[in-house]
């Protein structure tokens, strides 16, 4: 909760969230709750999904070719 009171994300912000495990979970729920555009990012497809249960508008899967990533076109 630290974390997330100090990072002052607000309605309208959009935050990346890189790994989502437990904390990656909670600070995408928490950052969709107050209304942030969130992009969650994870090599793992799960993870992902969980994410998106938590709120989050888009995700990216990192992998092996991250080329389009690095390039701005999306998954």
């Amino acid at each position: 909760m630290n974390v997330f009171r100090r990072s002052a994300i607000e309605a309208g912000d959009t935050v990346a969230v890189i790994g989502i495990g437990f904390l990656g979970a909670l600070l995408t729920q928490l950052a969709a709750g107050v209304g942030a555009r969130v992009i969650a990012i994870s090599q793992r497809a799960w993870s992902l999904a969980l994410a998106r249960e938590m709120g989050a508008a888009e995700t990216i899967q990192l992998g092996d070719d991250d080329g389009p990533i690095v390039r701005g076109s999306r998954r």
